[in-house]
């Protein structure tokens, strides 16, 4: 598939198809950024085909696939986000629109969480300072997550250690 996106010239009606099942095979193959790319290349190039909306939201499925745990770095997981959004945006009626909006529900549970973790590795390290910050920004950018609730508890816990002397906040 591979070698017949490259042979292909960009007018054939099969060019769509061979980027799809590359992505395809490379997520089968446990290649997710190869994948990603290759349905997005779909999306880019052929913006009007019928596979478009289907491979952008392959796409951010082989990103998010690559975040595996909170804890690690979320690059991936930012571009899935950014995936999800766009299939939201450019295909508003998409069969994939609540599949992209449960997506990124899920993103931003894991994303609360790796923050609020951050903050609580700041509380076991009695830097109180900036585990509120790491907890104000749970609350402020995450809202509606169940780590919003916990950052506020531990906001709450962290205020009114005696050795602070933060009466004001």
């Amino acid at each position: 598939f591979e070698r017949l996106t490259f042979d292909l010239p960009t007018r054939d009606t099969l060019l769509p198809l061979a980027h799809w099942y590359l992505g395809h095979a490379r997520r089968n193959n446990e290649e997710r950024l190869l994948a990603a790319q290759s349905f997005n290349r779909l999306a880019e190039q052929f913006p009007n085909d019928t596979l478009a909306e289907q491979a952008m939201f392959m796409a951010a499925r082989s990103y998010r696939e690559m975040w595996r745990r909170p804890s690690l770095d979320p690059q991936y997981a930012i571009l899935a986000q950014a995936q999800f959004r766009l299939v939201m945006g450019v295909f508003p009626d998409s069969p994939y629109a609540d599949s992209s909006l449960a997506g990124l529900a899920e993103l931003e549970e894991w994303f609360a969480s790796k923050d609020f973790e951050t903050g609580m590795h700041y509380v076991r390290r009695r830097a109180y300072d900036s585990a509120i910050l790491y907890f104000r920004d749970v609350v402020t950018n995450y809202p509606n997550t169940d780590k919003a609730r916990q950052a506020m508890l531990q906001m709450v816990r962290v205020y009114r250690l005696p050795a602070l002397d933060y009466q004001e906040d």
